[in-house]
């Protein structure tokens, strides 16, 4: 559908008020020039009225002492008036005997007298009744009046109607141009008096209204104080949203450096899925998680189950409709996604529903991705050379110069190798571990249902240092008890277990010494009310619960 464009007030208003002073004048001058015209024709009606009624009587007067030449003077005289159109007396046959132009007697009125009608003639006659009316086709006066005619007279004199046409047309054309000269100055004094109006209006109400619109995209206006109360309102009313409107985009934009700021620097990915379309938003950091370009045509949800590694794809769909029907309150999920280059990644899929349809029925959601392949892969490699090999890395890296603590999380579950029923809830809580080091910038490892990580940045005081790593155990913890999307049973057959042991730089224990402490940190723990200890130097372990 073809859209209108929509007109400035600056143009609209004045249009407006002249469109409507055009179409009142003109209603009025046509309405006046009727009034004028009617006046003018009842006017010469009664005029007509009293000539014709005195020539009846004059007429039948000669008539009865047979005073022709009577007759033809007063036919001449009625034929000076220029308006006078026809002036006959007819006979019973229609023939005219006396008019006022010679060229019409003796000849039938019907074939020479335009408008004369032989059946009005016939009825005023029988009924003895004048009739005379305005005929307002032919801007006349139209009359016919009966006569007692003289029996003594023969057939060619007697005559029985007088008919007479007064011609209107010049009297109503001089009224209509008297007229027209009036509203000729009445519209000029008009035009003068309404521009005058409309540049007050301009200056009281489009100017003021045209600087507010300027003021949403230049500098504030000063205020005025001639504006009326309405339109000051409306000034601080502007001001004030546009304020408000400034500070929350600068808010908004720093929001938005800082949240892709965070995503982007952690291996993150953005996902924003429109359920009821099967448009789904990825954000460019995701595209590149699986070597994507940020203009790849990814945006769908078949291509994205389509990318599901054939052995999660059941889990990870069945965990899905559980959220989207209200089983939980998440979507969480650790699964494979095929990369561009064909090999599998594992990500932390984290979603919420934000939004749903008038019927109730899910129409919105959003979530993150993690790449947590570094974490996970460890789990496949049963060497354990390999996890040494990373801890003396990490070792090197974080105790040169800096108080670290070394922590080991312990993962039990019903046996000691776990089975497929076992294996995704490993996945989940080890991919939990990865996202929540990478936020700070750490690195774990994963072997033989241990996960171990480092950390240093530590202050420098004993004790400072202590609660520091207690604080990190806590939010370990927390996060390992969070809600998930895994059943309740499956959740309490595992347990875990967090050991701390702190290392100075002057000390530098060997790797073997420092595992070893963490490790009897660890199992200290295990069947205590709190699941986090830490190694004391005595190598004893002091228990500590979430409150401390």
């Amino acid at each position: 559908m073809l859209k209108m464009p929509r007109l400035a007030i600056a143009y609209l208003m004045p249009v407006s008020v002249i469109m409507f002073y055009l179409c009142l004048t003109s209603g009025a001058y046509l309405y006046a020039d009727a009034q004028v015209r009617g006046s003018v024709a009842e006017r010469q009606l009664e005029w007509v009225k009293q000539q014709v009624f005195r020539t009846q009587h004059l007429v039948e007067s000669a008539l009865l002492v047979q005073d022709l030449e009577r007759i033809e003077q007063e036919v001449s005289l009625a034929s000076t008036d220029p308006n006078v159109m026809v002036y006959i007396l007819l006979d019973s046959a229609s023939k005219i005997r006396f008019a006022n132009h010679l060229v019409w007697r003796n000849s039938n009125a019907i074939q020479v007298i335009d408008g004369y009608l032989f059946e009005r003639h016939y009825e005023v006659v029988s009924s003895t009744q004048a009739y005379i009316h305005i005929n307002r086709d032919r801007l006349s006066i139209q009359a016919y009046y009966p006569l007692i005619p003289n029996s003594d007279l023969g057939p060619d004199n007697n005559v029985e109607l007088l008919y007479v046409e007064y011609d209107l047309s010049l009297l109503m054309a001089k009224a209509s141009n008297s007229l027209q000269q009036t509203f000729y100055l009445f519209w000029g004094v008009g035009t003068v008096f309404l521009l005058i109006l409309l540049c007050f209006l301009h200056w009281l109400i489009i100017r003021p209204l045209k600087r507010l619109n300027h003021s949403t995209m230049a500098e504030p206006i000063k205020p005025t104080g001639w504006l009326p109360a309405e339109l000051s309102r409306l000034q601080d009313s502007i001001e004030l949203i546009k304020d408000n409107a400034s500070y929350n985009l600068k808010r908004l934009n720093d929001s938005e450096q800082r949240w892709l700021f965070a995503v982007n620097g952690n291996h993150k990915g953005i996902w924003d899925w429109n359920i009821a379309t099967g448009e789904v938003f990825m954000s460019d950091s995701w595209k590149a998680m699986l070597g994507c370009a940020p203009l790849d045509n990814t945006e769908d949800f078949r291509a994205w189950k389509g990318r599901i590694h054939a052995e999660d794809k059941a889990r990870v769909l069945q965990s899905l409709q559980e959220h989207l029907n209200g089983t939980t309150q998440t979507f969480e999920c650790v699964y494979r996604l095929r990369h561009r280059q064909g090999h599998y990644i594992w990500v932390l899929d984290r979603g919420m529903l934000i939004d749903w349809d008038d019927q109730g029925r899910p129409s919105r959601i959003i979530g993150m991705n993690t790449d947590v392949s570094d974490s996970l892969s460890a789990q496949s490699s049963p060497k354990a050379t390999k996890a040494e090999a990373w801890l003396e890395q990490q070792m090197l890296r974080h105790t040169k110069a800096q108080q670290s603590a070394l922590f080991v999380i312990r993962l039990a579950g019903t046996q000691v190798q776990p089975n497929a029923a076992e294996k995704p809830l490993i996945q989940l809580l080890i991919a939990r571990l990865a996202n929540y080091l990478s936020a700070v910038d750490l690195n774990g490892h994963y072997h033989d249902g241990e996960y171990v990580f480092i950390t240093s940045a530590l202050a420098s005081d004993s004790e400072i240092a202590r609660r520091h790593s207690l604080a990190i155990g806590s939010d370990i913890a927390r996060l390992l008890t969070q809600d998930n999307s895994l059943e309740d049973d499956m959740l309490q057959a595992f347990t875990f277990s967090i050991g701390i042991a702190l290392a100075e730089p002057a000390k530098q224990l060997p790797l073997s010494i420092w595992l070893e402490q963490a490790r009897i940190a660890a199992g200290s723990s295990h069947g205590h009310k709190s699941p986090c200890s830490i190694y004391s130097d005595a190598n004893t372990t002091e228990l500590h619960g979430h409150d401390s």
